[in-house]
């Protein structure tokens, strides 16, 4: 299994090609004829419009794939749909995409896939598509598709189901960082307070609580208010060995508007865990020499731990 690391500058990706050279890399990137053509409204890639998330022009791509080096480059094209005005200039932008030597291109709406495997690029669909079942990987599979970006809210035993039910395409797993571990697909969270979830505390949904507050049986609502501003840092470390043994493709750490800094640190951290991971012989052998959270009340809780059944 490999690291796929989020750059958004090119000094980053240097430092980060330096030090993990098995990693991948993925991007967004912003390009200002969208703009123009399709208005300010229409996104070119989840999360377009927040600051610090993309790189800009067609400049920043070309030499983000020069400082990648022999490492894969993921651009995101992974805006939840696209009408058929924006499906045609996609083509354009794609063929580019593959002129200037990327990889693959990270997407959301179906209709992309063939354009993307028209130009020999591999497409990778984005967890906001939201492929919870062997049947949508499947209808993803036929299309074209290379990589499927699980749910990051599938347990590991929901995961090791669709893999022996779909063998046959790769499959990423999130494994650190930026967001929570609720659907991405269906997310309500309001982008511009970022990690506050306006909807967790009206779910029917009894999903978490906070240490300190009473708990009030069978009130999911009073519940969730007491803990709905979701934690911003999350962590699978635990779940590695098992998404190695199920043959995960690539773990993928999220945050594309983190500092250099934020990234560089956790994958170091998670690459000494792979590393580790390949020389044991089962789970208990390499739960015992990691970290113990168990004792972080936000981690014990779920919100910080994406797989906590790897613990149980």
């Amino acid at each position: 299994m490999r690291l796929i690391l989020p750059v958004h500058d090119v000094v980053t990706a240097h430092q980060l090609h330096y030090e993990i050279p098995t990693a991948e890399f993925y991007a967004g990137f912003s390009l200002p004829e969208w703009t123009e053509k399709f208005g300010s409204s229409a996104e070119l890639n989840k999360r377009a419009h927040l600051n610090g998330h993309d790189g800009e022009g067609w400049e920043f791509v070309e030499t983000l794939r020069a400082v990648c080096g022999t490492a894969h480059l993921h651009l995101a094209m992974n805006a939840r749909h696209y009408t058929p005005e924006q499906l045609a200039y996609s083509d354009y932008i794609i063929a580019r995409i593959a002129e200037l030597g990327a990889e693959a291109v990270i997407i959301s709406d179906p209709a992309l896939i063939p354009i993307v495997c028209r130009h020999g690029l591999r497409a990778s669909v984005s967890t906001i598509f939201g492929a919870y079942n062997a049947d949508l990987v499947k209808y993803l599979r036929d299309r074209g598709a290379h990589r499927i970006i699980l749910p990051r809210d599938l347990s590991l035993h929901e995961i090791e189901a669709i893999i022996h039910d779909v063998p046959d395409i790769e499959y990423e797993c999130f494994v650190m960082l930026e967001g929570c571990r609720f659907s991405n697909s269906h997310c309500m969270t309001k982008n511009p307070l970022l990690h506050f979830c306006h909807y967790v505390d009206q779910a029917a949904t009894d999903f978490c609580y906070t240490p300190g507050y009473e708990r009030i049986a069978g009130d999911a609502t009073a519940n969730n208010a007491a803990f709905h501003t979701l934690a911003s840092r999350s962590c699978g470390v635990c779940a590695l060995y098992d998404l190695m043994q199920m043959g995960v493709a690539a773990g993928k750490v999220v945050g594309r508007a983190l500092p250099g800094s934020a990234i560089t640190g956790q994958a170091r951290i998670l690459q000494k865990y792979l590393n580790f991971a390949k020389t044991c012989r089962t789970r208990e052998e390499y739960l015992a020499h990691t970290p113990d959270w168990r004792t972080n009340s936000a981690c014990h809780n779920g919100l910080r731990c994406y797989y906590p059944e790897a613990r149980d």
